[in-house]
């Protein structure tokens, strides 16, 4: 499992977090969660972004959905900055599974010491 986190300062002071975690469920099928914390200025508690677009998102005008049918975790942050952290989260992902363990030995059991052949 890795997990990375980037803080993204902006202009007008305040703050934006995009969270990439990855993690496996059953069978080791690897998913991959990204969530976005904001916060009005470095003080300020973070406070997570919904995902969920406009209910009538559908129903909209390309020009409309540009203004008001996105959902929140999109108005603060772009699919841009979002794939950079997920490309961050693969090189890390990538580190651990090509880490060297060739030198690697199982700590054996006081039991399995004992064992002959």
């Amino acid at each position: 499992m890795s997990k990375i986190e980037q803080i993204l300062q902006r202009e007008d002071g305040s703050e934006v977090k995009i969270v990439a975690e990855e993690f496996f469920g059953m069978g080791l099928t690897r998913s991959i969660d990204v969530y976005v914390l904001a916060r009005d200025n470095t003080n300020a508690n973070w406070r997570l972004a919904k995902k969920d677009a406009n209910p009538n998102w559908a129903d909209m005008s390309v020009q409309d959905h540009e203004k008001v049918g996105r959902s929140e975790m999109l108005e603060l942050v772009s699919r841009a900055e979002i794939q950079q952290a997920l490309q961050i989260l693969e090189e890390v992902a990538a580190q651990s599974v090509t880490n060297d363990m060739s030198d690697y030995e199982a700590p054996r059991s006081p039991a399995r010491q004992t064992m002959k052949g």
